[in-house]
């Protein structure tokens, strides 16, 4: 097929079907497999039948190797085992490539973070770097009030709609009591990150307000933001196509990720701060007020900087 690009989603043809299962499919007469997406390449190419490996790494299902033969042809069991073998250490090679490649976009993403920026547009920088980072494409970030025990979403990516309707039914989570202890909590408290599957997910949400919003919902990963070792907010990643889609592999990487959010944020909250205090300060020269007033005025700035 050259060099043209050919896109399935996952559940879809066959090759949606193996990354969907994890399980291998060999066709021996692919003209008559109605579930094969694309005829005209089969026609083109003149294949005949088709051999479809998922690539495994850690339970999780990364990709798929299709093999396909001119003539009608019946794999044995012994071929599949040694495209199997090949599919073991191909998915390893992928996935250590995958590693080095993540290892370097964190030094990239370290060196933008650090730009003196407004701490709402950080919020959707690091969303958007997180995106790149994971390849999922719902994600928010959660800030934590640590005396009222409660969080609200600052920024969300693919899932905008859940901070308006938060916005909209006006509350915030509960980190104490219910669905919120139970899988915010849980990361707030401990301060680690988590990986929630699609089971977990579906029985701690099937009593909140707007479940609804979850149902297509398979797995989460959930990583603290922490900030003097204190938890400052969450991100939450949301993949909707597959069960086990994060590991701890990726938990090591966005753990490293937030960590360097942390610090990003840490310094934009001091410049945003800085940067109030140079605006403020000829405004208070220039008034013609008292000196109580003046000291009133630096005592509020200094509070709040500090």
């Amino acid at each position: 097929t050259g060099n043209e690009k050919y896109t399935l989603k996952i559940g879809e043809g066959i090759s949606g079907e193996v990354a969907r299962t994890g399980n291998m499919k060999a066709i021996e007469y692919l003209t008559n497999e109605g579930k094969f997406k694309f005829k005209e390449i089969m026609e083109k190419e003149d294949m005949g039948s088709m051999l479809s490996i998922p690539l495994n790494y850690q339970n999780r299902v990364i990709g798929v190797i299709n093999c396909y033969t001119r003539r009608n042809h019946n794999f044995t069991e012994q071929e599949i085992q040694v495209m199997n073998t090949f599919g073991s250490y191909a998915s390893t090679a992928i996935q250590n490539k995958k590693r080095m490649d993540e290892i370097m976009a964190l030094n990239e993403i370290g060196s933008e973070l650090v730009k003196p920026i407004k701490i709402e547009e950080l919020f959707d920088l690091i969303l958007k770097k997180a995106k790149a980072l994971s390849g999922v494409d719902r994600l928010c970030i959660k800030t934590y009030d640590e005396i009222s025990r409660e969080m609200e979403t600052v920024s969300a990516l693919g899932c905008k709609w859940f901070k308006e309707y938060e916005k909209k039914e006006g509350y915030k989570i509960s980190i104490s009591k219910g669905a919120g202890a139970a899988i915010l909590g849980k990361v707030v408290n401990e301060g680690k990150p988590h990986i929630y599957k699609y089971s977990e997910i579906q029985e701690k949400l099937k009593c909140v307000p707007g479940k609804e919003l979850f149902k297509d919902t398979k797995s989460w990963a959930l990583v603290p933001i922490k900030i003097d070792k204190k938890v400052f907010g969450i991100i939450i990643l949301e993949n909707c196509y597959r069960d086990n889609f994060f590991t701890k592999d990726d938990l090591t990487v966005l753990e490293a990720f937030s960590n360097q959010a942390a610090i990003a944020l840490k310094n934009a909250n001091f410049f945003n701060k800085f940067q109030r205090v140079t605006e403020t300060f000829p405004k208070i020269s220039e008034l013609n007020i008292d000196i109580d007033k003046v000291l009133d005025n630096i005592a509020e700035i200094a509070a709040e900087v500090l």
